[in-house]
């Protein structure tokens, strides 16, 4: 038996983790490559199940491709940095094929995609299994303009939080109701309606404390900067 304090092992191409998924289900995602310790590779199997799956299933072995809405058969797979989050339930190691860990992903990514993009993907192949959509968001998007504000309704609103260093990201993706409440005179025509990504670095993340809390960003000053962080 490990002594308490003993350290656990660093994680090694192979390694595999079982992913709680809504509804009940699991999926598995598995480390393809490990570069300068700490960023892996990771990338989703195509298996779907019920229940936690040994680790010597073959249906573990092939990566999930993913064609729901413009991923267009991309592998659902990221660099990551560090440890799986709590909940992820290591089933142990899944040798690596030839050719497995050469798939070019160049962005970073989180953890939580593991578990978002299987339960994506399932709900576009299972659309009979879509939960009903929960009522419309109450609250405005208000766009202040130089010639006046203009008020949307939500036609829908989401909000998430990934680890990021230290801190965390809060990402908000926003889309307004093309039934403008207020419009201003140049737009009264167009019948177009916004929408927003906007990312928010924070320090440290209290969800208790979220309700009510103001976050104010500052813009942008030229095309060359991030306007998802504006």
């Amino acid at each position: 038996m490990a002594k308490p304090n003993q350290r656990k092992r660093a994680i090694i191409a192979g390694d595999a983790f079982a992913v709680p998924l809504q509804g009940g289900r699991f999926a598995v995602c598995r480390v393809l490559k490990v570069r300068d310790k700490m960023d892996l590779l990771v990338a989703n199997s195509s298996w779907i199940g019920r229940q936690v799956p040994n680790a010597k299933d073959p249906a573990l072995q092939s990566v999930l491709r993913l064609t729901h809405h413009n991923w267009s058969g991309k592998p659902s797979a990221a660099w990551v940095s560090g440890k799986p989050p709590k909940g992820f339930i290591s089933i142990g190691v899944i040798p690596v094929k030839p050719g497995e860990d050469a798939i070019e992903e160049r962005g970073m990514g989180a953890w939580e995609f593991f578990r978002f993009q299987p339960l994506a993907q399932w709900y576009w192949d299972h659309p009979e299994d879509v939960p009903p959509a929960p009522p419309k968001p109450e609250g405005r998007f208000i766009l202040h303009r130089f010639n006046g504000d203009e008020i949307y309704r939500f036609e829908s609103a989401v909000m998430w939080a990934y680890a990021n260093g230290p801190g965390a990201t809060l990402w908000f993706e926003i889309s307004a109701d093309p039934t403008a409440v207020q419009r201003c005179k140049d737009s009264a025509e167009m019948g177009m309606s916004p929408n927003a990504e906007v990312g928010i670095d924070l320090p440290e993340l209290d969800a208790d404390k979220l309700v009510g809390r103001e976050l104010v960003i500052q813009g942008v000053k030229s095309r060359d900067e991030d306007s998802c962080r504006s």
